[in-house]
């Protein structure tokens, strides 16, 4: 399963719900692979320890 999330506007939780999308697939125990085309990064900052 491929899942996107994307629009252009900004502030519409787009980081958030792929975040916990993420977190919940992976706690499912479904392989997960989330990438961060955000120059920000904030996603990747989100999910990094």
């Amino acid at each position: 399963m491929i899942t996107t999330i994307l629009n252009i506007k900004g502030g519409c939780s787009k980081t958030l719900t792929a975040e916990m999308l993420a977190r919940g697939y992976a706690k499912e125990g479904r392989k997960t692979l989330v990438v961060d085309a955000d120059g920000q990064g904030d996603l990747t900052a989100a999910l990094m320890p």
